[in-house]
């Protein structure tokens, strides 16, 4: 057997030089063979087939390529049994080429002028595509899959896997029962892992790279308000039982004994926890969701990874969110931040957020903008040495920009300083060196911030930024009476009244008078109208008064008012405007009896002025006491509160209608009406008249005025009638006056509104029907007279 076999091997590697040197012998065509011819001939093919197959897995690629050639062969019946498309058609087009020179010697020449690429037709290119296409081929695969969506992969993969469950109500209520009755370990991370998957069911699709396998699938509203309401209402009680703490205990859950086991699904449960805190937004299911994540802040303090995250998010949603969850939000920060590393950087994230939402400031956003002003400074109140480092690096910052402004002559370095965050920030920083002005750490920075507000507030002085000017002259105010310090802030108001004209008329007249508290700068309409000068007077008004209440009691505050009652005096000879003199006549009055009390209440004092000690215990005694300055002052605050208070709130547009003016009938041009209505002729009057018009217009000119003439003694009878009808409507219209004045609502008025008649509508004068639309009770006299002249005519 291994003979015969080593025989064929040789036979089958002689094959090719065989057909090299001889030509194949001419095989039968398919019509000539019979059944027996065909049957022998595909026996042999497909020997020949296997035994080179055989070999070429033995010696190698020569006969590799043949059997290939032979395959393809055999899947061809076509081609085999017809020899004539076994040829290539590269060679029968060849030749058909060659022939046309012979047959068709003028369409040759034309080839051969314009496409002699078809001439040079070469047959190797066609083999070589052919070649290409039999190695390219595609194999078909044994198995073919079947095309699906990404959401049926999905199914199929989570059911391959089993990782995933679908959680329903009944298991929830499970949970909720063994939680309240004995709560352990394995019980947690079930509903820690259910939470996990109600989180993930809100989510916005985008997959973390860290973000953990989900156990749990929660489909439906209601099974995803029962999941939280579970962790929400009972997980953190349950967790305080596992761990052994005691509920009214301030003991840390890291120093249990069992935290090691619990801690690493208790971190899952509060990334969780902050991910769907970003990913509400309805205020009563934040405010659940804070109170719960400020029963659970020990658990973030020992997790700093989480801590950092949370703290993040709370600012985010102290600086944006409405009210009620900016108030728990800054509550948890304090919690969460007080005697830990974490204050720093929430100071620093803070005072950025605060800084970016008080870039526009207006009614709507100024509360908000007060209350982080406030937070923020309880905040850095918690750790006096970290507010001092703070506010040293951002009060040199804002010296900076003013530095600038001051140095150079451009726009941009002064819009840098007159600018809300700026303004915003010197409040910030005014306020705090108020709050802890007993603070010896904080008071190096007292003269460095007023020296930047004054130098702030003169930088442009000028009338168009009146209302920064007072914002500043606002925060030296603040700050003097906070921390005791002299800030001479009357110059301020002072050099208002005096380099303004006051007397001079306004070009403008407005409703109301301007509010300067939202606003840094007037516009140039703004300083034409008169609510401009009574704004700034206003303002001048009770920032004075102010002032001089802080310093009522002061012992030198005969010496300090001097300089003032002289200028007031000045401006009282300047100015005649009533409104202004009477504000500065009281300023002056309580300032000079003021001044008359504290210079008797000095006279038996026995100590100097070097005697700071002594000073301050008089001072304080004298304040206790009272003063007639500081007596007024309260009760023009209590008052001023109110409006403000009213303005804010939006009352006083709700109980006042000052603002809306009154419509006063013009008389004298109702009558012209009158009188234009009864004249009125044409082609649209509708009188009697119209005929004459026409036929006058196609008359000549001498003759178009004779008929005039001839009616005028006509028309002087009717212009006595119109003198009649005058003082009619005249006496009816003062009846009218006389009713609107006295505003009187009754069941006569009511009457009259059933007694009306559509002749009244129908009546020809204007007067009637605009004094019926116009005024708000309808007149019987009235009435009457609109029927006696309805009937008259």
């Amino acid at each position: 057997m291994g003979k015969k076999n080593k025989n064929k091997t040789k036979e089958v590697v002689d094959e090719p030089e065989k057909e090299e040197t001889a030509p194949p012998a001419p095989a039968k065509k398919l019509e000539e063979q019979n059944l027996e011819d065909f049957l022998d001939n595909w026996d042999e093919s497909d020997g020949e087939d296997e035994e080179q197959t055989e070999e070429a897995e033995e010696e190698g690629s020569p006969v590799k390529e043949k059997v290939k050639e032979k395959k393809v062969k055999a899947k061809k019946p076509d081609e085999a049994a017809d020899p004539k498309k076994a040829k290539s058609g590269a060679k029968d087009q060849k030749n058909y080429i060659s022939s046309l020179q012979d047959k068709d010697p003028e369409f040759f020449e034309f080839l051969k002028e314009n496409d002699e690429e078809l001439l040079n037709f070469d047959e190797s290119s066609d083999d070589d595509d052919d070649d290409a296409k039999e190695k390219g081929a595609h194999k078909i695969p044994d198995k073919l899959e079947v095309a699906s969506d990404e959401s049926d992969f999905e199914d199929e993969e989570a059911v391959a896997s089993g990782s995933k469950k679908k959680l329903n109500q009944a298991q929830v209520d499970a949970w909720l029962e063994s939680l309240s009755k004995q709560p352990n370990l394995p019980l947690i991370q079930d509903i820690i892992e259910g939470f996990k998957g109600a989180v993930a069911a809100i989510g916005s699709g985008e997959k973390t790279e860290e973000a953990a396998p989900i156990k749990y699938i929660v489909e439906g509203g209601s099974l995803f308000n029962s999941v939280v309401r579970l962790c929400v209402v009972n997980l953190e009680p349950a967790l305080k039982k596992v761990l052994k703490i005691e509920p009214d205990s301030h003991m840390k859950p890291e120093k249990a004994k069992k935290w090691k086991k619990v801690e690493r699904h208790v971190r899952a449960y509060l990334m969780e926890l902050v991910t769907l805190l970003s990913r509400v937004n309805e205020q009563s299911v934040l405010c659940v969701l804070l109170k719960h994540i400020h029963s659970m802040l020990p658990y973030y303090q020992a997790f700093q990874k989480g801590a950092k995250a949370l703290m993040m998010r709370l600012i985010n949603i102290w600086s944006s969110a409405s009210e009620t969850p900016r108030i728990l939000a800054f509550m948890c920060l304090v919690k969460l931040v007080r005697n830990s590393p974490l204050l720093e950087p929430c100071v620093k994230a803070m005072y950025l957020s605060y800084v970016k939402n008080c870039k526009f400031t207006s009614p709507s956003t100024l509360p908000s903008i007060s209350f982080m002003k406030r937070s923020l400074v309880e905040m850095l109140g918690l750790d006096h040495n970290l507010a001092y480092y703070q506010a040293f690096v951002y009060i040199r910052q804002l010296a900076i920009h003013l530095r600038n402004a001051i140095t150079t002559d451009k726009a941009d370095s002064v819009l840098a300083v007159y600018n809300w965050q700026f303004i915003h920030s010197l409040e910030l920083w005014g306020a705090l060196l108020g709050h802890t002005g007993s603070s010896e750490a904080m008071k190096p920075l007292i003269y460095p911030l007023v020296q930047v507000v004054i130098g702030a507030a003169k930088l442009v002085p000028t009338p168009k930024y009146y209302p920064l000017r007072f914002h500043c002259a606002n925060i030296l105010r603040e700050i003097s009476s906070n921390t005791g310090t002299f800030i001479p802030v009357l110059p301020f108001y002072l050099e208002v009244l005096n380099n303004y004209n006051f007397g001079k008329k306004s070009k403008k007249v407005s409703m109301k008078p301007i509010d300067f508290s939202c606003i840094l700068k007037l516009s140039k309409s703004q300083l034409l109208e008169n609510g401009f000068k009574d704004s700034t007077v206003e303002e001048v008004y009770g920032g004075i008064l102010s002032y001089l209440a802080d310093n009522s009691n002061k012992i030198g505050f005969p010496e300090l008012v001097t300089p003032m009652i002289f200028q007031l005096k000045d401006f009282l000879k300047k100015c005649k405007v009533s409104n202004y003199t009477k504000k500065i006549k009281t300023i002056l009055e309580k300032t000079v009896a003021n001044q008359k009390f504290i210079e008797t209440r000095r006279k038996p004092v026995t100590f100097g002025v070097g005697d700071a000690q002594k000073i301050q215990v008089w001072e304080a005694q004298v304040g206790r006491d009272g003063t007639p300055l500081l007596a007024f002052y309260k009760n023009w605050k209590k008052i001023s509160d109110i409006q403000h208070a009213k303005k804010v709130s939006g009352q006083e547009k709700m109980d006042d209608y000052s603002h809306i003016p009154l419509l006063k009938k013009n008389h004298k041009k109702i009558r012209m009406k009158m009188e234009q209505s009864e004249e009125v002729t044409g082609f649209l009057s509708g009188s009697d008249g119209e005929d004459f018009d026409e036929e006058e217009n196609f008359k000549l000119k001498e003759d178009r005025g004779k008929k005039r003439k001839t009616e005028g003694e006509s028309d002087e009878s009717e212009e006595e009638e119109i003198p009649e009808k005058k003082s009619k409507s005249s006496k009816k219209v003062e009846v009218e006056e006389d009713e609107d004045e006295s505003d009187v609502d009754g069941p006569e008025g009511d009457d009259e509104v059933e007694d009306l008649k559509l002749e009244d509508l129908d009546s020809g004068s204007d007067i009637e029907m605009n004094d019926e639309f116009g005024a708000d009770d309808v007149v019987s006299d009235g009435g009457d007279d609109s029927d006696e002249e309805s009937d008259s005519e």
